[in-house]
């Protein structure tokens, strides 16, 4: 695709997906720059990114996203290839082709589950789940039980069978996923906290199987809170925003002054965005976020976990943003209205 090692940069659009991991360790692994924005991005981010990083190569993963790209080829005018996770047409092709970008499909690599073709496999799985928790909870990492022999192997293969320590960055893990990973790979899993922004901050120390928070600081770090009044969080209640300071944070956002002078603070401290506590322990928790951000000047703000929890429901096909003031006043109607009709759920 005529990339150049060092240099060319990668703009990966995708949902969280094999292909969207795939694509960007690739970039790693032949010395190109990986560029993701998050799927949940509106078309004017994502069309922003691609301006500001004049990447020649996009991956996407719909249709609709290649013909949204090849609308916009006139202000694009660095983009040469679209990689599609869908499957495209010839007619598209074409269309991609006349305007001087070559559309290639990615190879489908579908790995289906088949824990869920029957009721009976179903329920040997969560037997198997539920011993393995009550291992875990005493502490037992393990791959030697008859639940590992004969279910959990065949998930252990997908990985290569040799799976053995692992751990997650970026913001926290759920706790579920956490402790699926633990008895299916009877492993340890170390849970490391950081952000683009200011690299590591954080992790749990080995074996910490039940660690209430994201563990503790890295050597070189320095954390604090902040107070974030508009949210009624206090560091006097060892309660706010992180902010850390370290050899490995960043300097500002590319080609974006205004939004470095906010998140970059006097004396090289940076804003996370993310609100934290400090435990009995003295262990670092993030208790909740900010910003859920896609830092963009110009471009709306989004809160990507309430609107991902929302779609996922299937209650609703579209969302919007409102103040917290505005939310309250909003979801309590609504609830009053649900009551009234009847209609509210015990869930």
């Amino acid at each position: 695709m005529g990339q150049v090692p060092g240099k060319s940069i990668v703009m990966i659009n995708c949902k969280t997906s094999l292909e969207y991991a795939i694509s960007h360790y690739c970039t790693s692994h032949y010395s190109l720059v990986s560029c993701p924005v998050t799927a949940n991005a509106d078309m004017e981010a994502t069309i922003f990114v691609l301006q500001q990083v004049e990447s020649s190569v996009l991956v996407c993963d719909s249709v609709d996203k290649v013909n949204h790209f090849l609308g916009k080829k006139d202000v694009l005018p660095a983009l040469k290839t679209i990689v599609c996770v869908d499957e495209v047409s010839r007619e598209l092709t074409s269309a991609c082709r006349n305007k001087g970008i070559e559309l290639v499909p990615f190879e489908e690599c579908l790995v289906h589950s088949e824990i869920h073709k029957s009721a009976i496999k179903t329920a040997i799985f969560n037997l198997a789940m539920k011993q393995k928790r009550k291992l875990l909870k005493k502490g037992i990492l393990t791959t030697d039980t008859i639940w590992d022999k004969f279910v959990f192997k065949k998930i252990r293969e997908e990985l290569g069978g040799n799976f053995r320590y692992g751990l997650t960055t970026s913001a926290p893990a759920k706790a579920e996923v956490l402790e699926f990973f633990r008895c299916v790979f009877g492993c340890n899993l170390v849970e490391v906290y950081g952000s683009t922004e200011v690299s590591v901050v954080s992790s749990t120390l080995p074996f910490d199987l039940e660690g209430d928070g994201v563990g503790c600081l890295f050597p070189g770090v320095e954390a604090k809170l902040v107070d974030v009044p508009e949210m009624n969080y206090f560091a006097k209640d060892d309660r706010g925003e992180i902010c850390v300071r370290s050899p490995l944070t960043f300097q500002g956002y590319y080609k974006n002054p205004e939004e470095s002078a906010k998140t970059v603070l006097e004396g090289g401290w940076v804003l996370t965005g993310d609100i934290g506590m400090w435990t009995k322990g003295g262990a670092l928790k993030v208790i909740d976020r900010k910003k859920d951000i896609f830092k963009l000047s110009q471009v709306h703000n989004l809160h990507l976990h309430m609107e991902n929890d929302l779609l996922a429901s299937g209650l609703v096909t579209n969302t919007l943003k409102l103040k917290r003031n505005v939310a309250r006043q909003v979801f309590a109607d609504a609830i009053a209205n649900l009551y009234e009709e009847g209609r509210l759920l015990s869930t």
